[in-house]
């Protein structure tokens, strides 16, 4: 088994029972970053996927369930006001993937120290799941968001004049 046993849990390739055996969820709850009774509710994809695929999209051999990208906090803000419905979770990173694929639900998340320590994520990145389906809807208001907010960021350019 990988030694991310949560990481492998919420992506459906292990179940639970395995998964709490691993020494890394034994951690997790010794240190209390983890309760065990929050463990079954945590978003899991529910079968064992063909494949798991990272890289760039547009470079992908198959079309996608999920689209999961990397975001600073402009981007979470813009992602925000194009997706109102925008779930933001917190620890473990990883189920946010599960959210999508399963609940069909773009979710970001504000990152946790496990993924962070593992991965080298900056501190400043946070990550979101796309549902396929869900995209193109999202690209074509993420345009109507960048052209409103280029207008107010040359508003408050040329107004912010008066302040210095």
């Amino acid at each position: 088994m990988a030694s991310a046993a949560v990481g492998s849990l919420t992506q459906g390739l292990t179940t639970l029972e395995e998964a709490a055996e691993q020494e890394d969820v034994a951690v997790l709850v010794e240190s209390e970053w983890v309760s065990p009774d929050v463990l079954p509710d945590i978003p899991t994809v529910r079968s064992c996927p063909d494949s798991i695929i990272y890289g760039s999209l547009s470079e992908t051999p198959l079309d996608p369930d999920v689209i999961f990208l990397r975001l600073n906090a402009k981007q979470l803000m813009m992602l925000h006001d194009a997706w109102p419905s925008l779930r933001v979770e917190g620890e473990p990173q990883c189920h946010i993937i599960a959210i999508a694929k399963e609940q069909g639900e773009v979710a970001a998340s504000v990152g946790c120290m496990l993924s962070g320590a593992r991965t080298g994520m900056s501190a400043t990145e946070m990550t979101c799941a796309i549902p396929a389906t869900s995209v193109a809807a999202l690209v074509e208001r993420l345009r109507n968001v960048r052209e409103a907010n280029d207008k107010v960021a040359r508003y408050a350019a040329t107004d912010a004049k008066r302040f210095r």
